[in-house]
C-alpha cells in the first residue's frame, strides 16, 4: 500500500512538471506555443530562484548569443551562485507578464530579422531546432526588473525534450 502511494505521488509529480509539454507536437504553431510555455517556465525559475529546475533543463554545454563567446561546459557553470546573485523574490510570473512584452521567434524568423547574425557566430551556430526568447522589453510606462538581460535566451527541442540552449551576455 505504501509503495502504491509513493508511485502515485511520483506520477502526479512527473505529470505536473511536464504540463504544457507534449512530445507529439509537430506543427510550427504548436511548437512555437510550446516553446513559449517552456521559456516562461525558465523565467519563472529565475523569479523563484529555482536552481534545481534550471539545472534539470541544461544541456552538456551552454552557449552565448554573443557571436564571439566560447561555449562553456554545464559542469563549469556555478548555477547555485548564479541564482544566489539574482533576487527576484518580490516578483511573480504574473508581475513579469504585466511588466514585459515578450515574444519567441523560431530560427526561420530570427534569422531573417537579424540577417547575417547567425553567420557571425564563431564557436557554434543556432539551427532550425532553436527558438530565441526576447523577454526584456518593458511595456510602456512599466519599470524593468534589475538585470533584465537574463530574459533573453535560446531554447531548443531535440529528441522531444526541451532544453535551455544559450544565454545573452
Amino acid at each position: 500500500m505504501f509503495t502504491r502511494v509513493i508511485l502515485i505521488s511520483l506520477l502526479i509529480f512527473l505529470f505536473s512538471c511536464t504540463e504544457g509539454i507534449n512530445p507529439a507536437i509537430t506543427t510550427p504553431e504548436e511548437l512555437k506555443a510550446e516553446a513559449t510555455y517552456f521559456a516562461l517556465t525558465i523565467v519563472e525559475s529565475f523569479l523563484n530562484s529555482d536552481s534545481t529546475y534550471f539545472k534539470s533543463i541544461l544541456p552538456d554545454s551552454i552557449y552565448f548569443l554573443e557571436t564571439w563567446e566560447k561555449p562553456i561546459s554545464t559542469s563549469e557553470l556555478n548555477i547555485t551562485e548564479f541564482f544566489t546573485k539574482m533576487d527576484y523574490s518580490q516578483y511573480t510570473l504574473d508581475d513579469y507578464k504585466d511588466t514585459y512584452s515578450y515574444k519567441i521567434l523560431h530560427f526561420d524568423e530570427y534569422s531573417i530579422v537579424e540577417e547575417g547574425w547567425i553567420d557571425k557566430f564563431i564557436y557554434w551556430k543556432p539551427d532550425a531546432e532553436d527558438y530565441i526568447f526576447w523577454g526584456n522589453v518593458a511595456k510602456e510606462g512599466k519599470q524593468k526588473f534589475p538585470s533584465s538581460d537574463i530574459f533573453v535566451f535560446m531554447v531548443s527541442k531535440r529528441s522531444s525534450v526541451w532544453r535551455f540552449r544559450a544565454f545573452s551576455g
